[in-house]
C-alpha cells in the first residue's frame, strides 16, 4: 500500500508538471526547454488530492528515493526534490501556486545598495535576480515593487553575512529566511539578505563585471530557497541510486543555480524542472518521517 500511494503521488506530480510545463527534448522533466504552462487537468487534481489525503501511507525515504531516482526526472532535478523534501521534514513547503488557484504576484521589495560601492548596478542585479525566477516559476508570477510595506519578499544588503549555525566556519555571501503557515505549509513572508564583502573580507565593487555576475548569482540561490528548493551538495547532482550509469551521467550534467556551491550563474532548465514538479505537489506534509519503507 505504501508503495502502491508513493509511485502514484510522484506519477501525479510528474504528469502535473508536464501539463504545466510540457516534455522535454529527451523525454525526461527538466532535460530540456520548458514550454509555457498549461492549466491542470481535473483528474490530475484529483489523483494529488487522494495521495495526499494519507501521508502516513507514504514513507520519507521511500519518495526521496523515488524523487531521485524516477527515470522521468533527470538525475539532477530528481535529486534536487528529494533534497528539498527532506529538508522541510515531509512537507511541501512553498507559496500558493496554480494548482491552489488563482495565486497573486509575490511582491519583491530589493533595498537600494550603497551608492559608494557601485550600488545602483548590484542593485540592479538582485532586481534581475527576481526577474529571473519570474520567467522561470512554473506559472508563478514575481513583481519587484517600490514599496517594502507591501512587499512578500524583503530583499536586503548588509555588511558581512553571518554564518549559518549548522556551518559556523563558512562565510555566506548570502542567506534567507521564510515565515509559513504551520497548518498548510504556504510561505507567508521572507526575507533575504546579500553580503556587501566577498568571502576575503574585500567590499563588492558594483563597477566590476564579475562581482556583479557573482552578487546575481547569489540573489538567483536565495530567491530559489524562498520559493521552496533546497541544496544540491556539489559534486552530486545526478548519481542517487544509479549506479555507475548514473554517476557517469552526474558528469554530464551541467552545473545548477541551486547547488550548494552555486555552480552557475542563472536560472537552469533543471532548476525550472525541479520548481516544477515542486509546485504541482500539494501543499502540506506528503510523507512520514519516521519508519522505513
Amino acid at each position: 500500500m505504501r508503495r502502491a500511494a508513493t509511485a502514484a503521488l510522484l506519477s501525479t506530480a510528474l504528469g502535473c508538471a508536464s501539463a504545466r510545463g510540457g516534455g522535454p527534448d529527451d523525454g525526461r522533466v527538466g532535460a530540456g526547454a520548458v514550454p509555457p504552462a498549461a492549466e491542470l487537468t481535473a483528474s490530475a487534481q484529483q489523483r494529488a488530492a487522494a495521495a495526499a489525503a494519507a501521508p502516513e501511507q507514504v514513507q520519507c525515504e521511500a519518495l526521496a528515493h523515488a524523487m531521485a531516482t524516477d527515470e522521468r526526472l533527470s538525475p539532477a532535478a530528481g535529486a534536487l526534490l528529494a533534497r528539498s523534501l527532506v529538508l522541510h521534514g515531509g512537507a511541501v513547503v512553498r507559496w500558493r501556486g496554480p494548482r491552489d488557484g488563482v495565486p497573486r504576484p509575490i511582491r519583491v521589495w530589493v533595498q537600494a545598495a550603497p551608492l559608494a560601492a557601485g550600488g545602483e548596478a548590484l542593485t540592479g542585479a538582485a532586481r534581475d535576480a527576481v526577474t529571473d525566477w519570474d520567467a522561470a516559476a512554473a506559472g508563478l508570477r514575481l513583481r519587484v515593487v517600490s514599496d517594502s510595506a507591501g512587499a512578500d519578499v524583503v530583499v536586503r544588503w548588509v555588511h558581512h553575512v553571518p554564518p549559518h549555525p549548522e556551518t559556523p566556519s563558512a562565510r555566506p555571501d548570502g542567506r534567507s529566511g521564510v515565515v509559513r503557515n504551520a497548518a498548510s505549509g504556504t510561505v507567508e513572508h521572507a526575507v533575504v539578505i546579500l553580503g556587501m564583502v566577498d568571502a576575503d573580507g574585500a567590499p563588492h565593487d558594483g563597477r566590476d563585471a564579475r562581482t556583479v555576475r557573482a552578487v546575481h548569482a547569489v540573489a538567483v540561490h536565495e530567491i530559489g530557497h524562498v520559493l521552496g528548493l533546497a541544496h544540491l551538495p556539489p559534486g552530486r547532482p545526478a548519481s542517487a541510486g544509479r549506479g555507475d550509469a548514473g554517476r557517469d551521467a552526474a558528469a554530464r550534467v551541467a552545473p545548477i543555480i541551486m547547488s550548494a556551491d552555486i555552480a552557475a550563474d542563472e536560472v537552469t532548465a533543471t532548476d525550472r524542472a525541479a520548481l516544477r514538479v515542486w509546485y504541482a505537489l500539494p501543499l502540506g506534509r506528503l510523507c512520514d518521517p519516521a519508519g522505513t519503507p
